[in-house]
């Protein structure tokens, strides 16, 4: 790829910008679409592949040496064969914090947006989208320029809109750190169901549910499902 601004390199490194070949490290869980990725950054101009893992086989497998010299883009997996995505997500951005994230394979109803924007997140790619979309967005977010797919735009203001929607028996404080599907979950432990009613009434995986629970007890500040119900409960509701 041939360097369009006037800047030099090294006004560009000092700028945080990136300087060409952009270092990229793709972390999928799938084989097949691994393989792809590493071809479609191959045929492009302008990328020098660093790694190539397994997702499954988290962050840890990738050395940190990898993460010398800055900026480097990382491609984050997001599909259900990666459900440690988000965590994943997290661990990567403290493992370098000038690590440029690109989630790929979301979904337009996908949930986690702003979840992944706050773990530290740049960039999404959708799983429809074509080689050169996929590469313009590489190239965007090596040059410190988030990118967000218009399909998913929505679905990021759906959720900011979904903070208005107060869960009962919630401070303010609490309602600003749930996401909506934690509020949603949150309703249906009022409602006394398992991980696996939960899971097969929002269509999601029961680790999914899991994780979720887990997070939720966090930013309550709660020990057990039986105290999130309580907690939420509002005055004069019998348990």
């Amino acid at each position: 790829m041939q360097e369009t601004s006037p800047e030099s390199q090294e006004t560009r490194r000092e700028r945080g910008l990136a300087t060409f070949p952009v270092s990229v490290i793709v972390i999928e869980a799938r084989r097949t679409v691994r393989a792809r990725t590493v071809a479609t950054l191959s045929l492009a101009p302008g990328f020098s592949l660093l790694a190539a893992v397994d997702a499954v086989a988290g962050v840890p497998a990738i050395s940190p040496t990898l993460f010398r010299g800055a900026p480097i883009v990382a491609l984050l997996d997001v599909s259900v064969a990666n459900p440690d995505s988000l965590a994943g997500c997290i661990a990567l951005r403290l493992t370098s914090p000038e690590l440029r994230i690109i989630i790929t394979g979301m979904t337009v109803m996908h949930d986690d947006v702003a979840a992944f924007i706050h773990a530290g997140a740049t960039g999404f790619i959708m799983q429809s989208a074509s080689p050169s979309q996929f590469v313009e967005t590489v190239r965007h977010v090596a040059n410190d320029e988030p990118s967000l797919p218009r399909a998913l735009t929505m679905s990021l203001f759906s959720q900011i809109r979904s903070h208005a929607v107060p869960v009962a028996g919630l401070s303010a404080a609490d309602q600003a750190s749930l996401t909506k599907r934690e509020r949603q979950i949150i309703g249906l432990l009022r409602e006394g169901m398992s991980n696996k009613e939960i899971a097969d009434r929002l269509y999601i995986a029961v680790h999914t549910v899991k994780r979720h629970v887990h997070n939720i007890l966090e930013k309550l500040s709660l020990h057990s499902r039986l105290e999130v119900a309580a907690h939420t409960r509002t005055p004069g509701e019998r348990p």
